[in-house]
């Protein structure tokens, strides 16, 4: 990708800015909570509120105005769904209940802050994903952006479910294989983001700006996704969860940041 007229030295700077002030407010509060200090509920929901700015801001970039509305819609809407019917039945993740301080509570007795994640990993993902198809040459088949997809998102839960699960904010009624975590709710996740992809790629098309902006542009979440990675890596090693999950974290960390460099010299 070449740089075209918007890409100039001011638009780059203030894209890098926002992208700085977004990580550290996402990241700020959950690593002094790791040394025992909270800035309560007004700064989660600032850094809730930083994530999803950084999200539709990039996302105005890459698929312009009625991509990201569609893009929104469906990556909340069909995950809500999957989070109802698992909640109240226990298909297909498996039975679990909230416990801890979740914030505000959807109809059906879904944290908002979830559906918000759901849509903030989704994009990271499919940004990931596409990627994937320019680093390895594959075809922008629509199944395969949504497996895909649906796999990077699916890894980062690994990580964050049993810290969530260890911080006490929900339990699972049935003990898993993973940290206490059942493999359902990874089926669930792989399920789940396979078919949000799927739908969102039948209504909304493809993410038409992605040849409008040089390649580290369009490809920065990339990083940040890796930081995340790194910071529930380094929570399940403080907090003395098994071994392998650390690893998992810093592998997957590790392949993001490779993915960014060899996409971005393409």
């Amino acid at each position: 990708m070449e740089l075209n007229n918007t890409d100039g030295p001011t638009f780059s700077l203030g894209v890098v800015i926002t992208a700085v002030l977004v990580i550290l407010l996402m990241v700020g509060d959950r690593v002094l909570q790791e040394f025992g200090v909270s800035l309560g509920a007004v700064y989660i929901a600032v850094e809730l509120f930083s994530g999803l700015t950084g999200v539709v801001v990039h996302s105005l970039l890459t698929g312009g105005v009625k991509w990201t509305l569609f893009f929104a819609i469906t990556t909340m809407s069909i995950p809500y769904l999957n989070e109802i019917i698992g909640h109240k039945t226990g298909f297909p993740s498996g039975r679990y209940q909230y416990r801890g301080d979740v914030g505000a509570m959807l109809p059906g007795g879904v944290p908002l802050a979830v559906i918000f994640m759901w849509w903030m990993l989704l994009y990271a993902s499919l940004i990931a994903t596409h990627a994937v198809l320019i680093v390895f040459s594959l075809p922008g088949n629509p199944l395969l952006i949504a497996v895909l997809t649906a796999i990077f998102a699916a890894g980062w839960d690994l990580l964050a479910d049993p810290v969530a699960v260890d911080s006490k904010l929900w339990e699972w009624e049935k003990k898993g294989k993973w940290m206490g975590i059942p493999l359902s709710n990874y089926a669930s996740w792989m399920l789940t983001g396979t078919v949000t992809i799927f739908v969102m790629q039948m209504v909304s098309g493809s993410m038409d700006g992605l040849e409008n902006h040089s390649a580290w542009i369009v490809y920065l979440p990339l990083p940040g996704y890796a930081g995340l990675h790194l910071y529930f890596a380094g929570a399940c090693a403080k907090r003395k969860l098994a071994p392998e999950a650390t690893w998992v974290g810093i592998i997957q960390a590790l392949f993001l940041i490779v993915l960014y460099i060899l996409v971005i010299n393409r």
